[in-house]
């Protein structure tokens, strides 16, 4: 929702040529990078997907479409998690959809919504639902869900899946707190839901990630060290910390406070369900903990399994359950002046620390002055019909913004596959990144496939 929506652009670029190979086979038919990309990796089941859905309707129509249908699910799951966490408020929901779809609280890791379709946007559609299963304590839906939305992002469905049986297990044992699980029949009944969750996801992973990255592995092997040096060196924006901005450690540790002092706040309430608030913050506290892993593993002791893992990419769940929270307190202050305390000093970290597009923003405001003004108004259908409507536009919004007929759909492969790196081994992109990285470190990453074939056009880099 960032922004207008963009068919070719940015990520897509790398994205499509795997795609239309798999429609036509002869797409490219003399690109290594095309080539290479054939075989099983991290985008094998999101290629074979869209092409699947490409071969019946026109690719610039199946990505506008997918768009749109992943922005209205985060949406309508987002609303549904909330009324789940905030029974009996009608007005946190809205200000939490609103707050998710237009807001971003600090830049850099874990943006919750996107204004184009790629794995990780599609994944994260699934992953919102899959929170939401396991909030409403529907264990196997919730890890079933997870292990879905991993065949079009590995790293995020897996994790999710994860830190969702975490979640799943601690709200369990504390609603028996009170109530001590004595004998094995009683302990089974109880977790059984988690056991058959957990053996999904065992089977999942060994069935569609595991044994075909074995088999793939006969074919081509990348040595752990040159696996590293080209990770770190293609995301290092988005997995090594030390290169995030300034800009990003001030506005998480500005999100997380406000996120402290909403949760207490939450916490005192008398309608609040303790176990679901004491969960909540396991879930937050474990990705926080995975994310200082990360720094440990990738920064200090390079670890081949936690670059993988992309840690600091998990953020986007503490940034989504924070923004519910907070609107759930925010939507429950009785006084409304307090209301508005809350809603501003919201709105503050998020301006200077995040992002806020204005037009969408617009939205997020009359969303709250809605709320402000519905006590004056009578008619009850109105005043809970209203703000349904203006988030519907909102999810609708996105797609007001066409600027030119390249972003609806007119892609040509314009950027030169056929580039030097396209033609080397592992070895030799290994060596080049590491060069290139010695002369900048603020070198575009998503680029390193654009050079012309020249490969001396790189000395200027």
């Amino acid at each position: 929702m960032y922004g207008a929506y963009a068919f070719g652009l940015s990520d897509t670029i790398d994205h499509l040529p795997i795609i239309y190979r798999y429609i036509d086979s002869s797409y490219l038919m003399n690109d290594f990078r095309v080539n290479i990309s054939e075989l099983f990796g991290p985008r094998y089941y999101y290629s074979h997907f869209v092409a699947f859905l490409g071969k019946a309707v026109p690719m610039p129509i199946v990505f506008v479409s997918m768009t749109f249908i992943i922005n209205v699910i985060i949406a309508a799951s987002t609303y549904s998690m909330t009324s789940s966490i905030f029974k009996g408020s009608r007005f946190a929901p809205l200000l939490a959809t609103t707050a998710v779809m237009t807001v971003n609280p600090f830049h850099g890791m874990g943006w919750l919504v996107l204004y184009y379709l790629k794995p990780a946007f599609l994944t994260r559609a699934i992953v919102y639902v899959s929170l939401c299963a396991a909030v409403k304590k529907r264990v196997v839906l919730s890890i079933s869900l997870a292990c879905l939305s991993a065949f079009f992002h590995p790293t995020l469905g897996l994790d999710a899946a994860a830190f969702y049986l975490l979640f799943s297990g601690a709200r369990t044992l504390l609603d028996y707190k009170q109530h001590p699980l004595i004998g094995f029949k009683k302990i089974y009944t109880v977790f059984r839901p988690h056991l058959i969750a957990t053996t999904i996801l065992i089977v999942y992973v060994c069935l569609f990630w595991v044994i075909p990255y074995k088999i793939s592995l006969i074919d081509t092997k990348l040595a752990t060290e040159k696996f590293l040096e080209i990770t770190l060196f293609r995301s290092e924006r988005t997995i090594v910390p030390s290169t995030f901005s300034p800009s990003f450690y001030y506005g998480a540790i500005g999100f997380l406070l406000i996120f402290a002092c909403s949760w207490i706040l939450w916490y005192r309430q008398e309608s609040t369900d303790k176990n679901m608030a004491l969960s909540l913050l396991i879930l937050i506290v474990s990705i926080l903990l995975f994310c200082l892993g990360g720094y440990i593993f990738i920064e200090i002791y390079p670890t081949r399994i936690w670059v993988a893992a992309q840690a600091f990419r998990m953020l986007f769940l503490v940034k989504l359950i924070g923004l519910i929270i907070m609107s759930g307190v925010v939507a429950r202050l009785k006084n409304w002046i307090l209301s508005v305390v809350g809603f501003l000093i919201f709105t503050f970290i998020c301006v200077a620390f995040g992002r806020i597009e204005g037009v969408p923003f617009l939205f997020f405001l009359v969303i709250f002055g809605w709320f402000l003004l519905s006590g004056l108004l009578k008619n009850r259908w109105i005043r809970n019909s209203v703000p349904i409507i203006i988030i519907f536009l909102l999810v609708f919004e996105s797609f007001f913004h066409f600027t030119s007929p390249d972003k609806l759909g007119d892609y040509s492969p314009r950027i030169q596959y056929t580039s030097s790196l396209a033609r080397v081994d592992g070895d030799g992109v290994a060596d080049f990144a590491r060069n290139t990285q010695k002369k900048t470190r603020f070198f575009n990453s998503t680029s390193i496939w654009w050079f012309p074939s020249d490969r001396r056009a790189c000395n200027d880099c």
